[in-house]
Formats: structure tokens, sequence, C-alpha cells
């Protein structure tokens, strides 16, 4: 199957869009999760050495990023397949780069991108 993550975006992935470019609350409890690589890392750590030009930093997160949300689509329904192919990963990456930037200090990549991908899922009513 040919999946196409270009064109138009729906409504369904305008407000998937907005779900994931919200900031994870600086009151919310920190995941039970461990998190590894890029996921483990300061968001604003990321962000200074991308911005310092550090490009084995870019695309290792970059890869990690778009790993995490490949690997969610195998045990979401298809509505949130659908969502991530319409969205691509470049506008995948860009929204977690915008969250990452308006997140509290502190925050891991693993917790806003993790953070992400458990609210676009409730907002689907996927499981």
């Amino acid at each position: 199957m040919t999946r196409r993550a270009d064109g138009p975006l729906g409504g369904l992935a305008a407000c998937a869009a907005l779900v994931l470019a919200l900031p994870v609350s600086a009151q919310q409890e920190r995941p039970r999760a461990h998190f590894l690589g890029p996921g483990a890392t300061p968001c604003a750590t990321i962000l200074g050495q991308i911005a310092a030009g550090q490009e084995d930093v870019k695309n290792g997160t970059v890869g990690y990023i778009i790993g995490a949300w490949s690997q969610a689509t195998v045990s979401r329904r298809q509505a949130f397949d659908d969502l991530v192919n319409r969205l691509g990963t470049t506008r995948l990456v860009q929204l977690t780069f915008d969250a990452c930037q308006t997140a509290p200090e502190g925050t891991l990549l693993g917790e806003v991108v993790s953070g992400s991908i458990a609210k676009t899922t409730a907002g689907l009513g996927a499981r």
C-alpha cells in the first residue's frame, strides 16, 4: 500500500496539529518511563545544540521522533495511522520542536513525544 504524507490537512489532521503543539503541563508528573538517547535529553539542550549547528544531534533527534511515531502506529487504530501519514514526518518533527520550545524547563524530549502521542491517541478515541 502506498502512503501519502503530503497534501492539504483535513479537519482531523488540523485538530491533531493543535493537540501536538500543546506544551507539557508544568504540573504534570514525569511519566514512569526510561527514555534513551535523545529522548533522555532536555528539550532546551537539544534545541541549543541544533541551533549551534550540531547536525549529528539534529539527525539523531529527527530519527528518534520519527521512530517513536512510527512505532506508535503499530498498536493504534487506523485513524491514528492515517493522521500520522497525513501530517507527514516533516510536520511531526516541526510540531515536536515547537512543543519543546514552549515546554517547561527540564522537560525531556521523550516526555514531549510520548505526551503528544498519548494526547493524539486520546483525541481520536483510539487505544
